[in-house]
């Protein structure tokens, strides 16, 4: 039986507290460290996080789960204090670098498909998605990609809803119809 580091509201407070990031960068801090990345030649890649599946790694599938349902406000804390992360540590990157991909992940499908509700994600992670695509879009950046494992057939259209335009990967025996998913979501 595994044990995940958060199980209930007394563990999850005892690890945010020591996986939230310490203060934010100062621009000059920043400028330092990226400006190595000033005039390159290759694409540069921001890894952002991800929602859902995050949580799932940090406390399990079953509760993950459930509390979608029995506590929603805390799945609502949890995602705000994700967005916040994203906000003070990764948009001031994303700004000062222009990187050419924002990388995401998630591996929220199995081989019958997502693994949560479509409303779900659209009431929980969307809204994270939605500032970061909006974000990088707001700074140049071309290609906003999740990866996810599973049949992803359903969930290309949320993602697309949230501005994420690459997935990968599409596993064939996941049964992901890849011609069909190309032809209803060009971009």
């Amino acid at each position: 039986h595994e044990v995940y580091p958060i199980r209930d509201r007394a563990s999850w407070e005892f690890y945010r507290e020591r996986v939230t990031p310490g203060r934010p960068w100062s621009s000059a801090k920043i400028d330092e460290y990226a400006s190595k990345y000033d005039g390159r030649t290759m694409p540069l890649v921001i890894t952002a996080g991800g929602t859902w599946g995050s949580i799932r790694s940090s406390m399990g599938t079953e509760l993950a789960c459930t509390i979608l349902y029995d506590d929603p406000e805390w799945v609502h804390e949890i995602m705000d204090w994700k967005r916040s992360v994203l906000r003070s540590h990764v948009f001031p990157l994303i700004e000062r670098l222009r990187p050419e991909i924002i990388h995401t992940g998630e591996d929220i499908c199995y081989k019958g498909g997502m693994i949560i509700s479509p409303d779900h994600w659209r009431e929980f992670c969307a809204p994270f998605y939605v500032e970061l695509t909006d974000f990088a879009r707001s700074c140049g950046c071309p290609v906003v990609a999740l990866d996810n494992d599973g049949n992803a057939n359903e969930f290309v259209s949320l993602l697309e809803e949230c501005g994420v335009n690459a997935m990968y990967p599409f596993e064939p025996k996941a049964g992901n119809e890849l011609f069909s998913i190309r032809e209803k979501h060009p971009e």
